[in-house]
């Protein structure tokens, strides 16, 4: 077998909440908890397999990630058995669990998942919570996808309510309370027409799943929850055949795919590549323009790149239009019109 050697590996991760490791070397049975992301293993032999799994600070336990030891002659390499990780232009700017509002939070969340074992039912769990939390109604006040903000407004006045961002937003913040992955994606079809969902990460399925917390449901295609991507791909074929609209795993809620205006939204998906609602809050469309905020946008033979110029000016002209208007037009500048009409009016007689 040869001489015992002892190997001590560090790693790192960008898990949310993340509090420990737990490893087993060549599927032993026991598995033994890392001193914080150290790990330090012994063992005799050329090659061994080497089992990791994290604990949030919540109690879910990932899943495990597999890498192979390689000793060879004096040289030792650690090989992820797993897909290859590619690291992209722009990291994932992620909530810090810690946050004030986020222990706020968890106040409300944790009550909702506390019966559930699995991840997926904690997940259909929180969607239902949120949707049944926030009114759907023209917003009196901004979120600024703050879900302390948003829930309070509407807990404190029953005429409150909010539109589809404010929920992604809350659904968001609500899974990663609880040490569940989760993001928000922008929608839009070719007339400008656009929607807020999430996309939330199942360990059950090993992919990211749409959850749409407004209209309480999610898709799946023969019996499998879709991502926005593989939606993208459907609209993109029109190939709607098996799509069902479901609320949970036995509840379908009636849904002509071919003839949906929501399939449509489909064409257009933009991640927010961010999750820190909570310590970060939204502020103003300058957030997005500036880059405080990023967004990452699927391009491809059916969806060409952005004008930068037109959709800054499409977003400033959508989120301040209707400010000047109300600001300034309607309440100085109509009453001069009018009087000046008057005027005109009487000196003409």
């Amino acid at each position: 077998m040869g001489e015992e050697q002892s190997l001590t590996i560090t790693l790192n991760n960008n898990i949310p909440g993340f509090d420990s490791y737990f490893f087993r070397l060549d599927s032993s049975e026991q598995w033994e908890k890392a001193a914080r992301n150290d790990i330090t293993v012994k063992y005799a032999g050329n090659e061994h397999e080497l089992q990791v799994k994290a604990v949030n600070d919540t109690g879910t336990m990932l899943p495990a990630v597999t890498y192979r030891i390689v000793h060879t002659d004096d040289t030792v390499r650690v090989v992820p058995d797993d897909h290859t990780i590619v690291k992209g232009q722009y990291d994932f700017r992620y909530e810090n669990i810690q946050s004030p509002k986020v222990k706020w939070l968890q106040q409300y969340t944790l009550p909702v998942i506390y019966r559930f074992t699995g991840q997926w039912d904690m997940l259909i769990s929180l969607r239902e919570w949120v949707n049944e939390q926030i009114p759907n109604r023209n917003p009196l006040i901004k979120s600024q996808w703050d879900a302390q903000r948003i829930l309070q407004a509407v807990w404190r006045d029953e005429t409150a309510g909010f539109i589809c961002v404010a929920y992604a937003a809350t659904y968001v913040s609500a899974c990663v309370s609880v040490g569940l992955a989760a993001r928000m994606l922008h929608l839009g079809d070719e007339y400008g027409t656009g929607h807020y969902v999430t996309e939330v990460w199942s360990d059950d399925y090993l992919k990211w799943v749409i959850m749409d917390p407004l209209h309480n449901c999610y898709f799946t295609m023969h019996g499998i929850p879709l991502s926005a991507l593989e939606l993208h791909h459907l609209w993109k074929n029109n190939t709607w055949e098996g799509l069902k609209k479901q609320r949970d795993k036995n509840e379908h809620v009636p849904f002509d795919a071919p003839n949906s205006d929501y399939c449509s939204l489909f064409k257009d998906i933009q991640l927010i590549n961010a999750n820190d609602f909570l310590s970060r809050p939204f502020t103003s469309v300058f957030d997005l323009l500036n880059g405080n905020i990023r967004c990452i946008r699927l391009v491809d033979s059916s969806n060409p790149p952005f004008n930068k110029l037109i959709m800054g000016c499409q977003l400033l002209t959508f989120y301040y239009l209707p400010k000047i208007i109300n600001g300034f037009i309607i309440p100085f500048v109509l009453p001069g019109c009018i009087v000046l009409c008057v005027i005109m009016f009487v000196r003409n007689k």
